[in-house]
């Protein structure tokens, strides 16, 4: 989706530092804010496309501008407005001789994509509570909650869960919150991480004997066998197919 269309009207506007502040302006304003007051960019690449009048300037201008460069530039702008995400961002710059009978008034175009994350395979496994899917395959973002949809006092859908506990008069079901906790994969991690959401009980996570609390700010890494707590619920985290992992026993005790 091609979002920034601008005219450079003189010599001094082709500075790579001047283009670099127009990308940044413009994605100052495509900056979202979700839950838990986090800030995202949707995007995850941005394609410049440089509009030549011939050969020449097409070469002036790719020696004046370099996509690492400019890509860390686009990236420091994005941490120093606190965007989670920066990290995902991936800049190319492409050039084009335009003949002048067709040579659109733009200097410069801006695309930007949203190329989805190669995940690792990796599911939960619920191990205490009653949920669906009891065996749940993760995607780039999964939340967990109790009941599928969330409403506000006046009626608005709030969110949707992925993995959803059964809202029962159940202790250990009644324990996980209507709004629990997420999981988001990492690609500079490249895996997954849990945040809780501000829920009453709660979200760790069970590592070699120890336990580890997560926030809606500071998430856990998860590694293969970790067990989540989601209240008083209980799901196993495994990297591993369903089809290629060892059955799980669920967990009866308390």
């Amino acid at each position: 989706m091609k979002w920034l269309k601008r005219l450079l009207a003189d010599q001094s506007e082709k500075e790579p530092i001047v283009i670099a502040n127009q990308i940044c302006r413009a994605i100052e304003e495509r900056i979202q804010v979700i839950q838990g007051g986090r800030k995202i960019f949707p995007f995850n690449r941005l394609i410049l496309q440089l509009h030549c009048r011939d050969g020449e300037e097409e070469n002036i201008l790719r020696a004046a501008f370099d996509d690492r460069q400019l890509q860390r530039h686009v990236q420091e702008f994005l941490s120093r407005r606190e965007v989670n995400n920066w990290r995902e961002l991936r800049l190319t710059i492409e050039t084009s001789i335009v003949p002048a009978g067709s040579r659109p008034a733009e200097r410069f175009t801006i695309s930007c994509q949203r190329d989805e994350a190669k995940l690792p395979s990796a599911e939960l496994i619920v191990i205490r509570g009653e949920a669906l899917p009891a065996r749940y395959k993760l995607r780039e973002l999964t939340r967990i909650g109790r009941t599928e949809e969330v409403l506000d006092l006046q009626g608005r859908l709030v969110r949707r869960n992925d993995l959803i506990f059964a809202d029962r008069q159940d202790e250990i079901n009644l324990s996980v919150g209507r709004i629990q906790s997420r999981i988001e994969y990492d690609p500079a991690r490249a895996g997954f991480v849990v945040f809780d959401e501000d829920s009453r009980h709660g979200t760790s996570v069970e590592r070699d004997g120890r336990m580890m609390t997560a926030t809606s700010q500071r998430g856990i890494p998860l590694r293969d066998g970790d067990t989540l707590h989601l209240g008083r619920a209980r799901c196993r985290f495994v990297e591993e197919p369903a089809d290629h992992h060892p059955q799980i026993d669920t967990d009866p005790t308390d």
